[in-house]
């Protein structure tokens, strides 16, 4: 058995091994696999449940009228890599030797997300879970050769809760916590950092991945039914977060804060169709490295949606990032999507990006751990399309 096993290594080594040039490595294509999430239900009890006696403890099956819980397991793989082609010189210069594959930049990402929901009583539902994420940056710099170094972050086991109680019709108490990790893994997909030996250590050795944590309390009121107003406060720690150099490639830790704050939002659907939303929020940072900062936000938002067309347009009264070099301005966002379903769903969007950089915005959202790549961070015009196979 062993022996089998060393010939299957050596069979998939031989196979992969592509001859690399530092001066030749161009972005080929990336691999991505996203696998079907595996659904389980927990159903009530039997009804003819009993008591199961054993030597020295018994296990009571008790009937319960609940609905079922219901417990999802997703997991995400992910591959990019910059592929080598075969090159017998530099130039004019030729290579004495074939190059081996130690200038083969790629990443690997792997996210897993478990959670489950359960009613606990009448009104009450309680929701946990955990994420995971791993990820590797392997030969991220090409400029020095014959090396294997790799930027890594993993952290398998980020807690989430949540809890909902419907306290009056129109009225939910909510009450949250969640961790997430984002690291850089954009090897692939930016190209390298092509920096020298002794510059990549330094940013081996000093690059963290960005955590956060939030525990957050809020209520949702039903005012009417086109009319849903909702308040939040939340209390949270955001460390070493993660940002891009200006018009590069190479990431960078802006430093750490203590975020507290409250936000409100408003809800109007003015038809079967369109709706506008306003929400504010402030907060104030207590940074690490010393000194109080606050930040805030007041965002317009409209929505149109009729058949299979989708627009959103927002705009965004900031202030100055906290933890960023972004001064304060007008941020404006727009899209428009076409999503056709049948057989074959398909979706083509165009959309104007202009991602929020405030620290206290991050705790708000409902992001999920994940890569965190220049492109993401930046203004941009997409245009996207998907088709369901």
């Amino acid at each position: 058995m062993a022996m089998i096993r060393w010939m299957v290594v050596v069979l998939v080594a031989l196979g992969f091994v592509v001859p690399a040039s530092a001066q030749t490595i161009t972005p080929d294509h990336g691999g991505f696999v996203l696998k079907r999430p595996l659904r389980f239900s927990l159903l009530p009890a039997p009804l003819d449940g009993a008591t199961k006696p054993a030597r020295i403890y018994a296990v009571e099956l008790t009937p319960s009228p609940a609905e079922p819980a219901a417990i999802g397991i997703a997991v995400q793989r992910k591959r990019n890599r910059m592929v080598a082609l075969p090159a017998r010189r530099i130039g004019t210069v030729p290579l004495p030797t074939d190059l081996s594959g130690d200038a083969q930049p790629r990443s690997s990402l792997m996210l897993v997300d478990a959670h489950g929901s359960v009613p606990l009583a009448d009104g009450l539902q309680a929701e946990l879970g955990w994420q995971g994420a791993k990820l590797n940056n392997r030969g991220a710099n090409v400029t020095a050769l014959y090396g294997r170094d790799a930027i890594k972050s993993r952290d398998l086991f980020l807690p989430m809760g949540r809890l909902a109680y419907d306290a009056a019709p129109g009225v939910t108490l909510r009450a949250d916590y969640r961790e997430t990790i984002e690291a850089y893994a954009g090897v692939g997909l930016s190209g390298a950092l092509g920096l020298t030996r002794e510059a990549f250590r330094t940013l081996q050795a000093g690059l963290r991945p960005e955590r956060d944590s939030r525990m957050r309390l809020g209520s949702d009121w039903m005012v009417a039914s086109d009319l849903t107003l909702a308040v939040d406060a939340f209390d949270g720690e955001i460390e070493d977060r993660l940002a891009f150099v200006e018009d590069g490639y190479l990431p960078v830790n802006r430093g750490s804060a203590h975020v507290r704050g409250l936000a409100m939002r408003a809800e109007h659907r003015l038809t079967s169709a369109l709706s506008l939303s306003a929400r504010y929020h402030m907060a104030r940072l207590r940074q690490d490295r010393g000194g109080n900062v606050q930040e805030q936000q007041l965002t317009l938002e409209g929505l149109w949606a009729k058949g299979p067309w989708r627009c959103r347009v927002a705009a965004a009264q900031s202030s100055a990032p906290a933890l960023m070099q972004d001064d304060a301005g007008l941020r404006l966002e727009a899209g428009v999507d076409y999503a056709l379903t049948g057989r074959r769903p398909i979706r083509v969007g165009l959309h104007l990006i202009d991602p929020d950089q405030l620290a206290s915005s991050r705790l708000m959202r409902a992001d999920a751990s994940g890569a965190a790549r220049p492109e993401d961070k930046a203004q941009a015009l997409m245009l996207t399309a998907a088709l369901a196979w």
